[in-house]
């Protein structure tokens, strides 16, 4: 690949707990089946799929790489407004700050081998939800058409 842009990923799913805590945020998504897109956790798969784990291969081939990942301090586009809009922004902060956390961990994963095709965006706000990655990708974008040819 040439551009990879991660908006709120997970990008140490190898960290202790993060399997677990994956499987939990599906389930309470949708009732979703983690074990339906690596396999279970103990699959060989799980670690071709971490871009922790394949950093000096983003680094080595020249993947130009956008990492965001907000606070997850609830912005401007939190206005919750019911019970089950609190219950999503709730959900929302702690998926948000599970993102800050591995995505910086990536970070320094990257800085430790060299690697300087990455750019980083964690503003001040932000929880798990579109609105946020929508306005990401405005801003991603113009990078993006550089990079894509």
């Amino acid at each position: 690949f040439s551009y990879a842009g991660s908006l709120s990923g997970y990008l140490n799913i190898s960290a202790p707990g993060m399997r677990e805590a994956m499987r939990l945020a599906l389930l309470d998504s949708g009732r979703f089946n983690i074990d339906a897109m690596w396999g279970p956790p103990w699959d060989p798969a799980w670690l071709r799929n971490d871009p922790f784990v394949f950093a000096p291969r983003l680094r080595d081939n020249g993947t130009r790489v956008w990492v965001f990942a907000g606070s997850g301090l609830p912005g401007g586009l939190d206005q919750p407004r019911s019970f089950i809009d609190y219950y999503n922004t709730a959900n929302g902060m702690g998926l948000e700050a599970i993102a800050l956390a591995n995505s910086r961990a990536f970070q320094i994963r990257m800085a430790s081998i060299g690697a300087n095709n990455v750019t980083y965006a964690f503003p001040g706000v932000g929880t798990h939800q579109w609105g946020y990655w929508q306005e990401q990708v405005h801003i991603m974008a113009p990078d993006l058409s550089a990079h894509i040819g």
